[in-house]
């Protein structure tokens, strides 16, 4: 038990620190700490004209129904991602001239707008443009293929970038009443293990993917996921935009690359992040409600902030637990004792060379020696609020 963060034993024998400054119960915040920016969407990216559609595509390569495959080679849907044409409203019908009725002036030639530079002028009627990611719209046609049998369906990216949001909801599932049994994997082949013979794996599950894929598929937006189990391998995602999980298991499976991964986590919902060799960023921010989450990164030098979402509570029926992993190298830890009223216990595993940052308000009313218990490793923090 320890009396103030400054006390962490190292219990591993290696050379972390833990830094923080107390003022009276609180920890401040390390110098570059940075707000968390709000949570924006974009449903309609913006399309270069000049350099045309980004190159990328996504196909729905496998479907499980009762454990036999439904996706027959040479069947699979393939989504690039061109603009859908969508039909615009149909014209509403005029009503019948009366007698009093004045002619309709003739066209002013002036006046009449020049065709588009292709030559062909738009009418009432032509259709326009709605832009959605391969991604998405593979994730679209998924879902609306579930049925009360499905218990994966798999949908693999090829090299690419994908701008804009992708949103996975369980209310856009077919059929629903099976999705606690369901999880949709959108993975890259690079990500695949190998055999030894080195050809890739057959299976979709997280146990036939690593971190060793290269960083050439390029998910640019969002990630909302609400309801419905998803596995991410092999995606190179923007640590700028936000992976959203709530109701459902989140499993990330990064690159070789210095993947930059950042993941909220909301009520009933879970995260496993894994990344691979290069130097990654993971930020995981952890909401009421909030499972399990669990981070691993690989080799590098790697920084890991976790955090709280909102304003901290004491709590004491919580029942969640954090691990974090950050294997070999010269990595960072920064740690906001907020999270103490989501996650009962913290383990730390750093390495022989790491530095744990902690940060944000402990508990008033707790005594000092209580607040923050056990080693460098394994922390239980009683934190602000209550």
């Amino acid at each position: 038990m320890l009396a103030s963060p400054n006390d962490v034993g190292d219990s591993n024998g290696g050379d972390a620190g833990v830094n923080s400054t107390s003022d009276g119960d609180k920890s401040a915040a390390s110098d570059d700490e940075e707000e968390d920016a709000p949570l924006t969407f974009d449903n309609d990216p913006e399309i270069d004209a000049e350099a045309g559609v980004p190159e990328g595509k996504a196909t729905i390569v496998s479907q499980i129904d009762d454990g036999e495959e439904q996706v027959k080679a040479g069947e699979e849907q393939s989504f690039d991602n061109a603009p859908e044409p969508t039909p615009s409203p149909e014209p509403t019908a005029s009503a019948e001239p009366t007698a009093s009725a004045e002619p309709t002036a003739a066209p002013d030639p002036e006046n009449t707008p020049a065709p588009d530079s292709d030559g062909e002028g738009t009418s009432e009627g032509d259709a326009s443009e709605s832009v959605k990611n391969a991604i998405q719209k593979a994730v679209d046609a998924a879902l609306q293929s579930i049925t009360e049998n499905t218990t994966s369906i798999t949908i693999q990216v090829e090299a690419g970038e994908y701008d804009g949001d992708i949103t996975i909801s369980r209310e856009n599932a077919k059929a629903q009443s099976n999705l606690g049994n369901f999880i949709l994997n959108i993975v890259t082949s690079g990500a695949r293990k190998r055999d030894a013979d080195g050809e890739p794996v057959e299976g979709n599950g997280a146990d036939d993917f690593d971190a060793t894929g290269d960083t050439s598929a390029k998910v640019k937006g969002n990630i909302v996921i609400d309801g419905i189990d998803v596995l991410l391998a092999g995606i190179y995602l923007s640590l700028e935009k936000r992976v959203s999980v709530k109701g459902a298991d989140l499993t990330v499976i990064g690159t070789a690359g210095d993947d930059g991964v950042n993941v909220e986590v909301g009520e009933g919902g879970s995260a496993s992040i894994t990344t691979g060799e290069g130097g990654d960023t993971v930020k995981v921010t952890a909401g009421d409600g909030a499972g399990r989450v669990d981070i691993r990164t690989g080799g590098g030098s790697d920084r890991v902030t976790l955090k709280r979402k909102g304003e901290a509570k004491k709590n004491d029926t919580r029942t969640a637990r954090a691990d974090v992993d950050t294997g070999e190298g010269s990595d960072r830890i920064d740690l906001d004792i907020g999270v103490g009223d989501v996650f009962s216990k913290i383990d730390i595993d750093g390495g022989d060379d790491y530095q744990l940052n902690l940060t944000g308000a402990l508990h008033r009313d707790t005594a000092a020696s209580d607040r923050i218990t056990g080693s460098r490793t394994n922390l239980v923090a009683v934190n602000a609020g209550g």
